[in-house]
């Protein structure tokens, strides 16, 4: 079997490297298999007060529409994306819309897109999209890489719009996304069809299939406010003809960026921000704008760190978001006893005093959004008082309760409602929770489980505020929406790491600094980071980093090492323990680690 070449760095105070093959690394390591290591954690000592200023990353729920929305110009199509955050829903969608043939590149570090969609694969061409019907099952391989991706992510399910749009025939999975109740696709079906689309589930394949021959405009109004379904129907109306009015459409900021996008393109839209869009038959083919679009500041990432700084009792400020998006909350922290002050494009939040007790309900925008519903909870586990929340988006997120609970927080469903009329237009069940909040709870860390996106950040939030240490596992969860949380919470003055937690217990840190370990080189980091006390423990890190085919950095005690900006992506081991410092040259260095190995 071949084995691709690994770097090997040992360093000593003048930094002298090593590069050796696999060939020889691999006696390095352990004899036996090393087991499988478990999951990241985010490994958390509370107790600190945040304080400082962090600067939000672009909207998760507006970044991925407007990615889907980019599909749209077969003629004209490149396009520049900018503020789009490193997360993995956005990773997963352009590695879907990469398999149907476009041109994608990302810049994390940036923030930046650009697409190129002139590549897309069309109807009539030789390699055709998994999407389209008729060769759907012409490529596997295509075939189940795009069905696998699709069925990851619910931001996969905006693709009907645009591809009923340019190619008149879809065949798209059911898709995925957190598990916080039922989230289904008939809205979707019903505005789609009423363009003169004819979609059906295929319930044998678990697909939604369907063609149009031409989209034509009409009147919809949607039983139930949905977000996404408005999204997809717009997309498809730029492009029908004759006028649409949609009556009861979704008001959220994600909404607005869609239209601000699709207008850059050439659509002719009115009314976004209320409940009645207008969108009139566009006078030329839709066309890439002349600029780069950026997107706009995620709310609820700012939310998140509003209600850690005010469940923590910290002062801190976000940076590049439109305060008026986040209304509702704003006033609901201010309810609590919060100091907030605004700027165009910040918000600052000071906790002064103890917190008050609320009672609210989530509900579409401008409501209280129920993505920040899990933050609210924790927070108010710290208020004097009794608070009640109700849900009525989503009843069945309350996943995060049980663990608040295991952390000491006094928190339980109350009740659930059913056949409520304010809930029947608002989610398909006609059901609401509520959940009810005593406080305030001394919260006592311990290992706890995330069971989606916004679950995961309210156990985090958790952890914060908790006494001891909280190990908060399933962060797959976390990385659909959140781009380098914990180092954002670090800069606010949080003992908060990242790390992969070996079978031996042993614990290899992610993305950590190195700025105190080395004299130059500040603001490098480490994708991976561990400290090693003696050989079993270095043996061990060696078997590791093998396993996952990481360019390895052995520090020794007392040695410096230069790290770029731009960091060392791989595994720096550091040995603490003087005695087994590595004497002499590279190649008795390199002699002495195969003895440690073996």
């Amino acid at each position: 079997t071949h084995l691709a070449p690994v770097t090997y760095h040992l360093s000593q105070l003048k930094a002298q490297h090593t590069v050796f093959h696999t060939r020889l690394l691999q006696t390095m390591c352990l004899q036996s298999a090393t087991p499988e290591p478990r999951a990241e954690q985010c490994i958390i000592r509370g107790g600190h007060n945040l304080q400082g200023r962090i600067q939000i990353y672009g909207a998760k729920n507006s970044a991925l529409p407007v990615i889907v929305a980019a599909l749209m110009t077969p003629n004209d199509g490149i396009h520049e994306i900018h503020n789009v955050p490193d997360i993995t829903d956005v990773r997963s969608l352009l590695q879907l819309i990469s398999t149907m043939g476009c041109q994608c590149t990302f810049s994390p570090e940036k923030g930046s897109v650009r697409i190129n969609s002139q590549t897309l694969h069309s109807f009539s061409s030789q390699r055709k999209s998994p999407l389209l019907s008729d060769t759907y099952s012409s490529d596997a391989n295509l075939r189940d890489e795009f069905d696998t991706i699709a069925r990851k992510i619910r931001g996969s399910v905006l693709l009907l719009g645009p591809m009923l749009a340019r190619f008149g025939v879809v065949r798209l999975p059911l898709p995925g996304g957190c598990s916080i109740g039922a989230r289904p696709v008939d809205l979707f079906l019903k505005g789609l069809n009423a363009l003169g689309a004819n979609l059906t589930v295929e319930n044998e394949t678990g697909c939604i299939i369907g063609s149009c021959k031409e989209l034509v405009g009409t009147t919809f109004r949607f039983e139930r406010v949905s977000v996404c379904a408005t999204e997809a129907l717009l997309m498809a109306a730029v492009v029908a003809k004759g006028q649409t009015i949609i009556h009861n459409a979704a008001r959220e900021p994600d909404v607005v960026e869609l239209v601000r996008f699709l207008k850059t393109l050439g659509a002719r839209i009115e009314g976004e921000g209320s409940s009645t869009i207008t969108i009139m038959e566009s006078l030329t083919p839709l066309r890439s704008g002349k600029e780069a679009f950026w997107i706009r500041g995620d709310r609820i990432e700012a939310g998140t760190f509003l209600f850690a700084a005010a469940a923590t009792g910290g002062d801190v400020v976000v940076d590049g978001i439109i305060p008026s998006d986040l209304d509702e909350v704003l006033k609901v922290l201010e309810a609590m006893g919060c100091e907030i002050s605004t700027t165009d494009k910040s918000i600052r939040l000071r906790r002064l005093d103890d917190l008050k007790p609320v009672s609210l309900r989530t509900e579409p925008f401008p409501g209280f959004p129920t993505d920040l519903q899990p933050l609210l909870s924790v927070c108010c586990t710290q208020a004097v008082g009794t608070s009640k929340i109700q849900e009525l988006i989503f009843p069945g997120r309350t996943g995060h309760i049980s663990q608040i609970q295991k952390l000491g927080g006094y928190i339980k469903i109350s009740k659930i409602d059913k056949d409520i009329e304010s809930s029947r237009s608002l989610n398909e069940t006609g059901t609401a929770t509520t959940i009810e909040v005593e406080g305030p709870a001394l919260l006592y860390g311990k290992e706890v489980g995330s069971t989606d996106l916004r679950c995961a950040a309210g156990l985090v939030v958790a952890g914060l505020v908790a006494q001891g240490e909280t190990k908060v596992q399933d962060l797959h969860f976390l990385d659909r929406g959140y781009a380098n949380i914990c180092e954002k919470f670090r800069l606010l003055g949080a003992d908060i790491r990242r790390a992969v937690i070996l079978p031996s217990g042993m614990r290899v840190f992610c993305n950590e600094s190195l700025s105190h370990r080395t004299t130059l080189g500040v603001g490098g980091k480490a994708r991976f980071f561990l400290s090693v006390k003696d050989r079993s423990e270095l043996a061990i890190g060696l078997a590791w980093a093998r396993e996952q085919d990481l360019d390895i950095f052995v520090l020794e005690r007392g040695s410096n090492i230069v790290v770029e900006d731009a960091g060392f992506d791989g595994v720096v081991i550091q040995i603490e323990d003087s005695s087994l410092a590595l004497l002499g040259d590279e190649e008795s260095k390199f002699n002495e680690l195969l003895k440690v190995g073996a």
